[in-house]
């Protein structure tokens, strides 16, 4: 059986050379190892010009979003107001990319995770919007901006929807970690929110059209042991549709 290419979205660093600063094109090896460990092929799809987006797409099975900086409020229509929210970390030739990628992959119906700034991007990229900042904007938020050594660990409960797609992979209930200060507020039309943590933070979303094998959460599954099943699904996903082409 051939194993299946699953593309994981590389993102920018600058670095200094001995030439001087350049940026690089990477992604932390744990996204790497979870595909690699559940039977695919990894590669880097790294930030480039939309207008490649449906050639780079064709050459893959399935799809992972990766983590990263914020997507820039003006994607989703924010306008500032009196007390303007942090963001962080926003590349706009990166949300340029990202959100064509998101739309061709649902156009050719590529399995595909979305990890934390994945699943916001692919809530943005179809019309949803997101908080831009929990902690100045969401009442009676839960510390979701965990950077410590938790954020190898699960130290937040998560609620999961029956009968959602989620559901079926890792079950009802789960434990996972938090390492996000945004979160999905206005739901994309076409999707459905099948996740929630204990203060109504989305933490997954899904499209309700079953014919896109996409999942989409907002915590950090390449972290946790338990978060193996995720890479799991995606690969396997990825493997039936490369057979039945």
């Amino acid at each position: 059986m051939k194993k299946p290419i699953i593309g994981i979205t590389g993102r920018p660093f600058k670095v200094t050379a001995s030439i001087g600063d350049r940026t690089v094109h990477g992604m932390i090896a744990d996204y790497c190892d979870g595909v690699l460990d559940a039977g695919g092929i990894p590669v880097m799809v790294p930030q480039q010009n939309p207008e490649h987006v449906s050639a780079a797409v064709r050459l893959l099975d399935g799809l992972v979003f990766t983590g990263g900086g914020d997507i820039n409020p003006i994607r989703y229509g924010y306008r500032e107001g009196p007390q303007t929210p942090v963001t962080r970390g926003v590349n706009d030739q990166r949300d340029h990319w990202e959100l064509a990628l998101a739309r061709s992959a649902r156009d050719q119906r590529i399995p595909t995770l979305a990890i934390c700034r994945g699943a916001q991007l692919v809530n943005v990229a179809f019309g949803g919007t997101l908080w831009v900042d929990l902690t100045a904007q969401y009442a009676h938020s839960e510390i979701h901006d965990v950077t410590d050594g938790r954020a190898f660990e699960g130290h937040q409960s998560v609620s999961i929807e029956p009968g959602s797609k989620l559901s079926q992979i890792i079950g009802l209930e789960t434990v996972v970690n938090s390492i996000h200060h945004q979160a999905v507020k206005t739901i994309a039309p076409g999707f459905c929110a099948v996740a929630w943590a204990n203060d109504g933070v989305i933490e997954a979303i899904e499209p309700v059209d079953s014919t896109w094998d996409l999942t989409a959460v907002q915590w950090h599954p390449e972290y946790l042991q338990n978060g193996k099943a995720l890479f799991q699904w995606v690969v396997e996903a990825a493997s039936a549709r490369s057979d039945h082409q």
